[in-house]
């Protein structure tokens, strides 16, 4: 399964997630690769690298026709491939190319001829770029965060226009999960939910909200200072136990498929 984790809006968890399902994936005991595709490498930072250090990182894929090099991280079956600051230029530069959205794609495929991982994992830029694109193409499902906020959701359309051009365009009919994420248990919060299942939960269609609701949690906060996932740092805490929810989800949709 390959995922993408995408939305443009940004602070919605977007990371937070991509480290934590995959992390918890890996405890579950399924192989996991965690791909960063945003130029602030912050889940390449928030799993212990320094992106300041890195040697190979997805730009040198993507920019200069290698290989994608995955990197093993301290939890087990959890492996990146890292990024850094160099991505910041790759919209401009691949503007020229010819198939520019299918690189990773081709890339992804010919790591995978070579090495199995049950599941794939892709963190965004909070952007609709030639990255996101990408990694559009390159997966089957798209994980899109959301903040139980109405401006939030409306703001959903640019994005869903954009899955919508994407599967004319280029062929790519990607399976739809929603993710709540920063939940209070308050009427508003409620409310949002409410309202996000009534629009998006479409199973007949291949939309899903999913079940698990994340919490507002302080670990899932300090984890990625220390360079783990939720799962290590923290494991009896509320967001731990949210996000090993959404690993066990996530294993039932693709169990299904």
């Amino acid at each position: 399964m390959r995922i993408t984790i995408a939305n443009h809006k940004g602070g919605v968890g977007k990371t937070t997630t991509a480290i934590n399902l995959s992390g918890f994936l890996a405890e579950m005991g399924y192989r996991a690769l965690l791909i960063d595709m945003d130029s602030q490498a912050a889940s390449t930072q928030g799993l212990g690298f320094d992106r300041g250090l890195l040697e190979y990182t997805i730009y040198d894929s993507l920019l200069e026709d290698g290989p994608l090099t995955p990197l093993k991280t301290s939890v087990e079956n959890l492996d990146l491939v890292p990024a850094n600051l160099d991505l910041a230029g790759a919209t401009l530069e691949l503007s020229g190319q010819v198939g520019r959205e299918h690189i990773l794609s081709t890339l992804l495929t010919n790591l995978l001829d070579k090495d199995h991982y049950d599941f794939v994992l892709l963190d965004c830029p909070p952007s609709l770029d030639v990255l996101t694109l990408n990694a559009l193409v390159a997966s089957d499902s798209v994980l899109v965060p959301l903040q139980p906020e109405y401006y939030a959701l409306n703001g959903l359309t640019q994005l869903l226009k954009v899955l919508d051009r994407s599967k004319i365009r280029l062929g790519v009919n990607l399976r739809r999960f929603f993710l709540i994420t920063m939940y209070s248990a308050t009427n508003l919060h409620k409310m949002v939910h409410q309202t996000a299942i009534e629009r998006l939960h479409k199973p007949e269609a291949d939309s899903i909200v999913f079940e698990t609701l994340i919490p507002r949690n302080i670990s899932l906060a300090e984890a990625p200072v220390e360079g783990l996932p939720i799962s290590i740092y923290a494991p009896d805490s509320s967001g731990s136990i949210a996000y090993r929810q959404l690993a066990e989800e996530v294993v039932k949709y693709n169990a299904e498929r």
